[in-house]
């Protein structure tokens, strides 16, 4: 497979590396803002941006060199064929002065044991493989699923993993059961940036994250897109700020 690099700038030109030429299109889409939240969002130190589906890290990317989140970030990509290019793109980064921590496992949600699962490939590009076989129907035909051989991948319990003040999470259809964990720590996200895959998904996470969040940004389709959403306390905060500012001016 012919490795295409896509090129951003920072101080100087640093290289993107894709392995998958139909992930061009959409690593291009993160790299120019797809996760824009049109919020000014002030990052406090010690704070972790946690990537969860990662794929080759265009998330990352965008947050460290293009938004200059000064953070430390954590990407989790399940599927090994990715992960070596993740590493790279990783390297290159904290050639940069960032810390970056990789994760080669999938993430599970409560309840759940920490053993092997199937990790089933995409039908039109790697950003498509998922754990979640009901995807896949979406997808494939029913002899097609036959026909695909499944990779067993470790896996990791959303309970074991630390804190995050923005949680980012493109699983193709695991989305749910991941973000439903991280609600139920102790403490939650600030921040919570997740794709949904059906009209179901993104109705539950409506309802998942209604009560302890307010959304600023939805983008996409009906089926298919992304929601941003930030923890309550911090907007009463900020309108508290605001309101401050209002009557000094007053």
């Amino acid at each position: 497979m012919t490795e295409k690099e896509q090129k951003i700038q920072k101080s100087k030109e640093i290289s993107f590396v894709c392995m998958d030429p139909d992930m061009v299109p959409h690593v291009n889409e993160v790299l120019h803002g797809e996760y824009e939240p049109f919020a000014t969002i002030n990052f406090e130190e010690n704070a972790t941006i946690m990537d969860i589906g990662a794929c080759y890290g265009s998330f990352t990317y965008w947050g460290a060199l293009i938004k200059k989140w000064k953070t430390k970030y954590v990407c989790i990509e399940p599927n090994p064929d990715v992960f070596h290019v993740l590493k790279r793109n990783m390297e290159t980064l904290k050639g940069e002065g960032i810390e970056v921590e990789i994760i080669n496992k999938a993430v599970i949600g409560e309840g759940r044991s920490e053993e092997k699962i199937s990790l089933w490939k995409g039908k039109y590009n790697v950003g498509e493989t998922t754990t979640d076989i009901n995807v896949l129907k979406q997808i494939y035909t029913t002899e097609e699923i036959t026909k695909l051989e499944p990779k067993e991948v470790e896996t990791i319990n959303v309970k074991n993993l630390p804190f995050c003040t923005l949680l980012k999470v493109d699983t193709e259809g695991c989305e749910v059961e991941i973000v439903k964990g991280f609600i139920n720590k102790e403490k939650i996200p600030v921040i919570i940036m997740t794709e949904y895959h059906s009209m179901k998904n993104r109705d539950e996470l409506y309802d998942l994250l209604s009560k302890k969040y307010t959304k600023i940004a939805e983008r996409g389709k009906l089926d298919r897109g992304i929601l941003i959403y930030v923890r309550k306390e911090e907007t009463k905060e900020e309108t508290k700020e605001e309101t401050k500012e209002e009557t000094k001016e007053e």
